[in-house]
This record gives structure tokens, C-alpha cells and sequence, in this order.
């Protein structure tokens, strides 16, 4: 097995995968005995603590891995340290695996060259394993099926072929939320894991009225948020809707706490991943809301949950009870 990855693109999904393949690798595929020590390079000082802080790293078992993320930009202006680097690497891969994420906005020739004509990766070039990962387009649907189909198995889901689809059309623009919107599928079909055409049209064609619901809640309108907890009662069960609920919840958490302290949406988005056009619409949303109030209501619903899996109180006494919490 490689001891050294150099990995490079724009699809952090995908780069994210490769990541725990290589960790089943190392630990006969339970990740749960590896040790991963993370480490992000951004400033100069950044490279003085991943050199001092990995010397304990060693006394580990041989199964760790050191995951280093960087950016090209970065590397170029650490080029006079590259050297240091270099061999601070590969000293490392004599002992433990490491895995180098050089992250990129957009894979092009231009991007293609720089990273290839940096100093460290024309040094290592010849003991890694370099792998690109491009961020699928919208119109790539032939090969978002198939990367929906390869994510299948972690989530114990089977399609239909006109359901895989009709769900590859819905996810195609947001491929970076796959596996959230396959853990939804999930939890909505339980204890079933055939997907139709059917669950498709049901969960993300009626999902339209749990997004309302959600805006309802944060936006303090009883009325509408009575009448389409009423609609939505009849569509999906208490846990699934519970589950929508505390992700979108949680994100809108995310979002307000750093907007409380001035960030604007361009900085949001960096730190969360999630799309600055969004953060602004949310955050426009938010404003009626306060942070203790969605801690709040996510506590709430998080406490109903425990209930109805604990058989304390029934699924259909839940939804009345996360509306009487949220006001």
C-alpha cells in the first residue's frame, strides 16, 4: 500500500471518500482503530506546528494517518521551505501513511500546471500517488448515476432505474449534499430500502411543504406553521420530518452564530461550505430569530425525539408537541 497520497481538485465530496477508502485500507476496514491527526497550512507558522506536533505522532501504532490541507497558493509562497517539507514527508511515509489535499477552485490546464510545477510535488512525484478529483457538472448525469449507484452500499438503498433518474435529475445541481439527501432517503424508507419513482416524487416533490414549515418556525408564524404541519402529518412520519428539521435547524445555527459576530456571507460560506447565495437569503430569513431561540427549539425537538424512540410518548402526539416547544 502507498504511503503517500497527493490529492488535488475541486470535489471535496469525492476527495473526502478516497479518504476513508484509504483508511479501510489501513485498518482492514474498521476506521474505527485508525488514528487521524489533521493539519491545515495557510501561514508560515503553520508548518513550524506540523513539524513539532507530529514528532509524538510517530510513538502511534501503524495505524494513523496525517491528513495535510493546503492550497496552491500556499505552496507557491512557501516554495523557499519546500525542501524541509519535502523531507519532513518523506521521513514521515517511512513510519505512517499521509495524505496531502491541495485544494483547488477549478480544475483547468492552467490549475493543472501550477500544481505540477510546484517544487514539493515534482519532488515527490516519483514516491506518491497523485489523484485528481473534478467537481461533477449538471450535465455529467450519466456519471452522477454511477457515483450515486457506488454510494448505494453505505447506505444499504436500492433504486429503480427510472427512480435513479428522476433522483440523479433533483441532486444534480447540489452533488456536494449526496450523501445528506441519501441519508434522508434512508431514514424516510426504514425499515424498507427499495427506492421508486414513487418515494422520489413523494419526498422531494411534496418537500416543498417541510421547507415552508421550516420558514414558518423560524420566521415566529404560528398560523402558517399549524396548517402545514397539518399537510405535512399526512406525507411523511414524526421521525423523518423530526430529522429535516433539526438539519435544517442546525445549519440556520451554524449560520446565525457566525453572522452575530459580523461575518458577511462570502465568509460563511467559506467556513461551512454552503453556497454564499443561500447564506445571504438565510440569513435574511433569520432575522427574527435569535440563536438562543433555534438552540432552543433544537433542543426541544431533539428532546421529543428521545421520547418517541423511548416509547414515552406516540408519534402522533410528536408533531403538536414541536410546535407548542417552537413558540
Amino acid at each position: 500500500m502507498n504511503k503517500i497520497y497527493i490529492l488535488y481538485g475541486n470535489n471535496s465530496l469525492c476527495i473526502s471518500d478516497r479518504i476513508k477508502e484509504i483508511l479501510k485500507e489501513l485498518s482492514s476496514n474498521d476506521t474505527r482503530n485508525v488514528f487521524v491527526q489533521r493539519h491545515k497550512l495557510s501561514a508560515a507558522e503553520d508548518l513550524d506546528f506540523l513539524f513539532n506536533s507530529c514528532a509524538n505522532l510517530l510513538l502511534f501504532t501503524d495505524d494513523c494517518l496525517l491528513q495535510i490541507d493546503t492550497s496552491i497558493k500556499f505552496l507557491q509562497t512557501a516554495n523557499k521551505n519546500s525542501p524541509q517539507l519535502t523531507n519532513f514527508i518523506k521521513s514521515f511515509a517511512n513510519y505512517k501513511t499521509i495524505v496531502f489535499v491541495v485544494n483547488v477552485e477549478r480544475v483547468d490546464k492552467n490549475t493543472k500546471k501550477q500544481i505540477y510545477d510546484l517544487s514539493v510535488l515534482k519532488e515527490l512525484s516519483g514516491s506518491a500517488q497523485i489523484e485528481e478529483f473534478v467537481k461533477l457538472k449538471a450535465w455529467q448525469i450519466n456519471d452522477i448515476k454511477a457515483y450515486i449507484s457506488q454510494l448505494l452500499k453505505n447506505y444499504d438503498l436500492k433504486f429503480e432505474n427510472n427512480a435513479l433518474n428522476l433522483f440523479a435529475d433533483y441532486v444534480k445541481d447540489d452533488i456536494e449534499n449526496l450523501n445528506s439527501e441519501l441519508g434522508k432517503l434512508q431514514t424516510y424508507l426504514l425499515p424498507e430500502n427499495l427506492v421508486t419513482v414513487n418515494t422520489v416524487k413523494d419526498l422531494y416533490f411534496v418537500s416543498f411543504k417541510i421547507e415552508d414549515l421550516y420558514k414558518s418556525i423560524i420566521q415566529r408564524d404560528y398560523l402558517s406553521s399549524v396548517s402545514f404541519m397539518n399537510q405535512i402529518s399526512k406525507s411523511f412520519n414524526s421521525l423523518y420530518l423530526i430529522a429535516v428539521l433539526q438539519n435544517k435547524l442546525r445549519q440556520a445555527l451554524k449560520i446565525k452564530s457566525f453572522s452575530d459576530i459580523s461575518l458577511n456571507p462570502f465568509q460563511i460560506s467559506k467556513l461551512t461550505g454552503i453556497n454564499s447565495y443561500f447564506v445571504e437569503k438565510e440569513i435574511i430569513s433569520l432575522k427574527k430569530t435569535s440563536s438562543d431561540c433555534l438552540k432552543r427549539i433544537i433542543l426541544n425537538i431533539s428532546q421529543i425525539e428521545l421520547k418517541i424512540k423511548s416509547g414515552v410518548i406516540k408519534e402522533s402526539n410528536s408533531l403538536e408537541m414541536i410546535l407548542l416547544g417552537s413558540y
